[in-house]
């Protein structure tokens, strides 16, 4: 993953030891913990009110 992060447009944030923020460059984003991972923004499908 370092290559993506260094060179992809990645942003990567520690929110607490063990717990991460992804976000792509499209606008995805992700919670990632050692024993699961989570999206938790879709760009592409529209939020439902």
């Amino acid at each position: 993953m370092h290559g993506a992060k260094t060179h992809g447009g990645w942003l990567l944030r520690q929110l607490t030891p063990g717990m991460f923020f992804w976000r792509s460059p499209d606008g995805f984003a992700y919670l990632v913990t050692p024993s699961r991972s989570w999206m938790i923004h879709n760009p592409v499908t529209p939020r439902v009110p």
